[in-house]
């Protein structure tokens, strides 16, 4: 039985792990910080045994890695929607610009 906060990387994470535990529980980014005052590695683990060992700990659904993909597709997407955007203002900036005479 395993626990683990969500971050970031918590579906990487909980896809190396899942195979090795028995359960494995990802907890509520919202409800985990209101319970935890203190930002301690040490105290949060303690905190996070604790809480799975009296069954109070506060589970979030995890997605399966084929549905966390389609986001993570989009976006990408969007952020080469945002830099091919950027490019072409600058290529209509640089264009509108008057050149200077070569002598």
């Amino acid at each position: 039985m395993g626990a683990i906060e969500a971050t970031l990387f918590s579906g990487w994470v909980y896809d190396v792990l899942a195979p090795y535990a028995v359960e494995l529980h990802v907890g509520h980014p919202a409800r985990l910080n209101a319970l935890s005052k203190n930002k301690n590695d040490r105290i949060d683990a303690t905190m996070l045994a604790n809480l799975l060992r009296a069954d109070l700990f506060p589970s979030c659904h995890m997605s399966s890695p084929q549905v966390r993909e389609l986001p993570r597709v989009l976006r990408y997407r969007n952020f080469l929607v945002v830099q091919a955007t950027r490019m072409m203002e600058i290529g209509n900036r640089n264009r509108e610009q008057p050149r200077m005479a070569l002598r």
